[in-house]
């Protein structure tokens, strides 16, 4: 186990070597630096651009140290998280019949939605949008026979080993031919189309956050279409934002008829996009935190002029959750009515994401922000904020995950934790693993679907 202070590495250089690059055995937050003689030392992610630290890293993350000039140089871990593959919960979802993979995955706790630390033990529910349902073979990993892809599923776990008989079970409807389709789709009395020159037919919903609160479940699906400008894999566009409310019974959200409310949850406009629902926090007493505010939490991301992909945040009463007119944005310093003032809170933000309490180690009592780091590009990242909705600390990256680039078009995206199934100290997190090539995605029946690290806190 790394720890804060732990000695990382004692290393000397001499001439004629003049330079010494050490790699390290994972991407770890970077510490105290003591230096002997004219020696240097600088830090690096992937190997090709450093940065000169002098003594005291502050959490910096590095795979590599770089020595350069003459003396030794002794480098100790700093206050951080290192990220730690889980084989345990990623290999759970290696499915060679019915459900053979998806991308979003969200997790709540149908046991009256406790999300704090160390619930795994109970009844989970798993949100999934664009999904394979297919025949894997076990050793080519090709899909064989009918291949469908609803926009949504979801999956039951009973427990907390996915790996036991009957434990994780996956589900989607059925349509009058039998080929798979979607477990919730757009109800025509919910939204107005005409005079937009969009077709209702081809709209549908992929799965964001959602939050369990008494026996209800309220969740946010994004409404998409599909068009046809976009290059291959990308071939969508964005029409807006709901809220769904499905009743819980028998431990079981009838999320095919939920109740689907319009919302103002999103907005396109001089060259500014919000949309809201990507993460949600309930900091609740209820759902186990005691410090909880009463409030839950729910983050956006926000482009505009000038400003990257962005964290932006909102909160609401449980009771009003469903009346999104009583939604609060936070402008930066308040909390206020209109979504045009969101403010962007955390730069290079993807568009699934995580902000959960902690609640051991240095950070106890902040926030940690899981993320994929500019979207889709290939590091799992976080950061600390002091409060709910920050200020945020340096994004640090933390994992590399463009080692699964199982096929040429692979690519990687939407990070986030689940705090209800980690233990304190070891947050369970997960990133999807997606390619744009439909011939690739069915010659590799691995590539799409969700791996799972623990980010695990130096300081505990």
């Amino acid at each position: 186990m790394i720890q804060e202070h732990q000695l990382l590495l004692n290393e000397s250089i001499s001439p004629p070597d003049g330079s010494r690059v050490i790699t390290l055995p994972q991407i770890t937050p970077i510490g105290p630096i003591e230096r002997d003689g004219s020696v240097e030392v600088s830090l690096s992610l992937d190997g090709l651009t450093y940065e000169t630290v002098d003594r005291d890293a502050q959490g910096r993350t590095a795979l590599y140290v770089r020595l350069t000039g003459e003396g030794a140089a002794r480098v100790y871990v700093g206050a951080g998280y290192v990220a730690l593959p889980c084989p345990f919960w990623s290999d759970a979802f290696k499915q060679y019949e019915g459900w053979t993979g998806a991308d979003g995955i969200y997790s709540m706790n149908l046991n009256g939605g406790i999300d704090s630390f160390g619930h795994a033990d109970t009844r989970t529910l798993f949100f999934f949008s664009d999904t394979f349902v297919s025949t894997v073979d076990r050793d080519t990993l090709e899909r064989k026979g009918n291949v469908y892809m609803p926009n949504n599923t979801y999956a039951l776990l009973d427990g907390s080993d996915p790996h036991a008989p009957g434990a994780l079970r996956f589900f989607y409807q059925t349509d009058a031919d039998g080929k798979a389709s979607a477990v919730i789709k757009p109800s025509r009395d919910s939204y107005d189309f005409e005079g937009t020159g969009e077709d209702f037919e081809k709209a549908y919903f992929w799965l964001q956050d959602g939050v369990v609160l008494g026996d209800k479940l309220y969740f946010m699906p994004m409404l998409i279409t599909h068009d046809s400008a976009g290059r291959e894999g990308f071939q969508f566009r964005g029409l807006g934002v709901c809220i769904a409310v499905a009743d819980i019974v028998d431990g079981v959200p009838d999320i095919a008829n939920a109740r689907q409310i319009a919302t103002g949850l999103n907005y396109r406009a001089d060259g500014m996009y919000i949309l809201y629902g990507a993460g949600m926090m309930p900091y609740l007493k209820e759902a186990g935190f005691l410090e909880g505010d009463g409030y839950v939490y729910v983050y956006g991301h926000m482009n505009a002029p000038g400003v990257m992909r962005s964290l932006c945040a909102a909160r609401v009463l449980p009771e009003d959750f469903a009346d999104w007119t009583k939604w609060r944005f936070f402008d930066g310093e308040k909390f206020t009515d209109d979504i045009r003032k969101s403010a962007p809170l955390l730069p290079h933000v993807s568009c699934e994401l995580s902000v959960t309490p902690v609640e051991t180690g240095r950070n106890a009592g902040k926030f940690l922000a899981v993320f994929q780091y500019d979207t889709n590009a290939h590091y799992l990242a976080y950061a600390v904020g002091e409060s709910p909705v920050g200020p945020f600390g340096d994004v640090r990256k933390v994992y590399y995950t463009g080692g699964d680039l199982a096929v040429p078009s692979a690519y990687m995206y939407n990070a986030k934790a689940h705090p209800h199934l980690s233990q304190p100290g070891r947050l369970l997190a997960s990133y999807n693993v997606n390619c744009t090539s439909w011939a690739e995605a069915l010659m590799n029946g691995h590539v799409y679907r969700p791996r799972f690290v623990e980010l695990v806190d130096t300081t505990v």
